[in-house]
């Protein structure tokens, strides 16, 4: 735990619950200007304030000192903003604050000993210590100049081995179209996708350089190339990822590359990548640190449903980096990194990764692609579990299936989104997909080596290892930011 020195004070006077039992000061006699409302715990009073309008929250906030502290909550102002932006399509950010953002009014600190953990706790997971440095972290680096494709795919994606490659997008990232003052200028009209919303560039970046979220909004955005063509056209693939056979579906390929913008703080929560597929990763301007686990080996504090369609986890990078990173350390498969601009991050199918920005301005981009050494891990997951694709634009006569539940729909998309792979390769790549029809042939179990293989036991010869299935690979997981 942080010491209470090292954050700066509550911009409302609000303390943590323990400041009162250790001054021997009354969290009872602190509350009573919230009325009747200082019957039900404070976490019940912010819920039940989330369905107020701004309005609301300023009639509220002139009540007592301790309402105005509730009715100035961050997260409930940010929800009004967002909830005014589902009207008219604009977001403003000024200030700083939510509030001031949407009022006009400064945050102006009034109120003195209000003690209540519910409203400290996102104050303190926003000034809390950032992660302490681990060096660059326990991840494989390699330098792009010493790094050959032939060597990549045999150490590393082979293997499923996640790796920094410095100096992958040198070129790229030396570029200056990545700059924030270029990006402001030239963009900044520019309407980009921010967690559901639309969000001109010039108001997302004054928001991401200064913000008081714990869990700040985030540029991922899928439509780039059609906002800004000329960002498409300022980096290419690196040379380790050229053979992505979802790139013979043309235009019917599920969402494979975002344009990655943010601030300090901001990130991907612990997700795998859909569609069984792998990732890269080029890091054009600040920092970011990264963690993983392998695919059998889920992070703690992370819970997946049991289809694979989602999972329960801390609602914040910051509280899952409070309560869970020291036993994520202490892992044996945990697995960290960080990289800098110019810099490759692979992501092997199937691992758990978690991602957080460093500075307060950061781009990246980042692709998702399925090479052959991973088709039979896609083609499989798509025969077995067609309901677990995503990134798919649904065809309108599927949602019109009335007899039809949203998991029927889901694997009507994923099967025939293997149809139209498997019809393409037969076409363009046959060569590769009688290699994974093959291999998914091939018995997964030693069990099954030995049934299908007996002259194996018979010779006295140990069969060779089985593949490793990559159940690990749900494929039903996704960013979160589309």
């Amino acid at each position: 735990m942080e010491p209470q020195s090292s954050i700066p004070p509550h911009p409302y006077g609000v303390e943590p619950a323990g400041s009162a039992f250790a001054r021997n000061l009354s969290i009872a006699v602190s509350r009573r200007g919230l009325g009747h409302l200082a019957t039900v715990d404070d976490a019940t009073v912010l819920h039940v304030l989330g369905y107020t309008d701004g309005a609301a929250l300023c009639a509220l906030a002139i009540a007592s000192g301790a309402l105005r502290c509730f009715a100035s909550s961050e997260d409930l102002w940010r929800a009004v903003a967002l909830r005014r932006a589902g009207d008219d399509g604009a977001i403003t950010y000024c200030g700083g604050s939510w509030k001031q953002s949407v009022v006009g009014a400064p945050r102006a600190n009034v109120a003195k000993h209000l003690f209540s953990d519910a409203l400290y706790h996102s104050h303190r997971l926003v000034h809390a210590a950032p992660l302490a440095s681990s060096g660059l972290g326990s991840c494989a680096r390699r330098r792009a100049a010493d790094l050959s494709v032939d060597a990549f795919v045999k150490d590393f994606e082979r293997a499923g081995v996640p790796v920094v490659i410095e100096g992958g997008a040198a070129d790229a990232a030396a570029r200056d179209v990545w700059d924030r003052d270029v990006l402001q200028d030239r963009l900044g009209a520019r309407v980009f996708h921010v967690g559901g919303y639309a969000f001109g560039l010039a108001e997302f970046l004054k928001y991401a350089e200064n913000n008081a979220d714990d869990t700040p909004l985030y540029l991922f955005d899928k439509r780039f190339a059609e906002a800004a063509p000329e960002l498409a056209a300022a980096y290419e693939p690196p040379k380790y990822f050229d053979d992505d056979l979802f790139g013979l579906l043309d235009g019917r390929r599920p969402d494979w590359r975002w344009l990655i913008v943010g601030g300090t703080r901001s990130g991907s929560a612990w997700h795998k990548d859909p569609n069984g597929t792998s990732a890269w990763n080029a890091t054009l301007r600040g920092r970011k640190r990264w963690l993983f686990f392998p695919p059998r080996t889920t992070p703690p504090g992370v819970r997946p449903s049991a289809d694979g369609l989602d999972l329960v986890a801390p609602m914040s990078i910051a509280e899952w980096t409070r309560a869970f990173y020291a036993e994520a350390k202490a892992h044996p498969h945990f697995v960290e990194a960080h990289s800098g601009p110019g810099d490759v991050v692979f992501v092997p199918r199937g691992w758990w990764h978690c991602v957080v920005n460093q500075d307060a301005f950061t781009v990246a981009v980042t692709h998702n692609f399925c090479s052959p050494r991973g088709l039979s891990t896609t083609l499989g997951l798509l025969r077995r579990s067609p309901h677990l694709v995503s990134g798919l634009v649904r065809d309108e006569r599927v949602d019109e299936c009335d007899d039809l539940d949203e998991v029927a729909k889901r694997a009507v998309v994923g099967a025939a989104l293997h149809d139209r792979l498997v019809a393409a390769l037969l076409r363009r790549r046959p060569d590769a997909l009688a290699a994974t029809e093959a291999d998914l042939a091939r018995p997964t179990t030693m069990w099954g080596r030995l049934i299908a293989e007996p002259g194996l036991v018979v010779a006295g010869v140990a069969p060779k290892r089985a593949r490793v299935d990559d159940g690990g690979v749900s494929g039903g997981f996704s960013f979160g930011f589309r």
